[in-house]
């Protein structure tokens, strides 16, 4: 009897007692049938043995196919920094898509303490930028003092720049009895 002749559910129950990411890959690329009975399974060991690093591969490469397909499986995005890695490249489809999941957060730091709208704001990625600001991404500073306008201003992003005031000066409007000086503008931690 080959391997191949087991049902889905033997197939299933033995593969929870394989412990190598590469073995559950090749047994995911042997044929169609063990692919989409295995793929769920390959997703999650990854997720939680690997650290992700499959997800953050599609974060990186803009693969947003993969995203949905490791969501689908039951992979919990939310709980990994995926977000800050595809505002990095520049992939607003993956960042539209991450923030559209339900409890996301919109502020969740990379491995290097940085949010999605600091790595898009350094990287001059407008359009992202645009939809963490729509998101109500914290403009406060990162664990190093540098706020994503510092990132943009220091990088010559001067459209980043803009939406960051822009942004900046709509909450300072909502707030007409404080004061905003210099040091505000680029330490929006600074009480206003």
């Amino acid at each position: 009897m080959s391997l191949l002749d087991l049902a889905n559910e033997l197939l299933l129950a033995t593969v929870q007692f394989v412990d190598s990411e590469g073995d559950i890959d090749a047994l995911c690329r042997c044929n169609r049938r063990l692919y989409n009975l295995l793929i769920g399974h390959l997703y999650r060991f990854n997720a939680r043995h690997s650290g992700a690093s499959g997800l953050i591969w599609a974060a990186e490469c803009g693969r947003l196919d993969t995203l949905k397909r490791a969501v689908a499986t039951g992979v919990r995005l939310l709980d990994l920094a995926v977000l800050p890695t595809a505002a990095k490249y520049g992939h607003k489809a993956c960042v539209d898509f991450l923030l559209a999941m339900p409890g996301v957060d919109v502020n969740v730091q990379d491995a290097d303490g940085s949010t999605a709208v600091a790595t898009a704001s350094k990287h001059g990625h407008v359009d992202v930028v645009k939809s963490l600001l729509a998101a109500d991404a914290d403009l406060r500073t990162n664990y190093d003092g540098l706020s994503p306008l510092h990132f943009a201003i220091a990088d010559g992003h001067t459209e980043v720049v803009a939406l960051l005031f822009a942004k900046r000066s709509r909450r300072i409007q909502s707030q007409p009895e404080k004061r905003l000086d210099a040091a505000g503008i680029c330490h929006p931690e600074a009480p206003l």
